[in-house]
């Protein structure tokens, strides 16, 4: 089993701010008699976006600090593997059964990276901007933790980056793009299955 999820990234417009120079506000202190009308200098600026500057591929596999979400999920799987046709149901806080569970996500993790770094070798080959296979460790990514089998998560390119977005949407850029990873997919299988 394998799971590869394919997805278009997005960047969000980049802020700048320019100073304008100085206005005069006018402003009070004091009460009653001791009122005193005052003036001081209040900066003054002009925001403007400009499109944001990323582009390329990005390959994600889970991150290691969701091991434990992946870990119940490959517990789970082992626990429907081991009762296909028995009566028996193993106790999922057995130390042995936990240690399995373990090894899997370990040989899962170890898979994903296997797979996310050849799924870039074929990017950067084909000429693409690489910006190499992450873990989004702040937040994980639930498609990628909530699988017991080796997945990743393709950034295929930035449709907010004009180049990006015309290679997305010509008919090269989708076939070289199932091509590579296609590609990926079957050295992985060569690697892992000795075929």
């Amino acid at each position: 089993d394998l799971f590869v999820s394919i997805h278009v990234n997005s960047g969000p417009k980049t802020k700048h701010s320019k100073f304008l120079g100085y206005r005069k506000q006018v402003y009070y202190t004091g009460k009653g008699k001791k009122r005193r009308k005052r003036i001081r200098n209040v900066p003054r600026y002009s925001s403007y976006y400009t499109a944001n500057p990323s582009r390329g591929t990005e390959t994600y596999i889970w991150a290691a600090d969701r091991a434990g979400a992946k870990g119940d999920y490959v517990s789970e799987r082992l626990s429907e593997t081991v009762n296909e046709g028995k009566e028996y149901a193993p106790d999922l806080n057995d130390p042995v059964f936990r240690a399995q569970s373990l090894l899997w996500t370990k040989r899962y993790f170890d898979k994903s990276l296997l797979l996310a770094n050849l799924v870039e070798a074929e990017f950067v080959k084909e000429g693409r901007a690489s910006r190499g296979v992450k873990q989004r460790n702040e937040k994980g990514i639930w498609v990628l933790q909530a699988t017991a089998m080796p997945s990743i998560l393709v950034e295929t390119g930035f449709i907010s980056h004009k180049s990006d977005e015309d290679y997305l949407n010509s008919r090269k850029g989708q076939d070289e793009i199932a091509k590579n990873i296609l590609s990926a997919i079957r050295k992985y299988r060569k690697a892992t299955e000795g075929k």
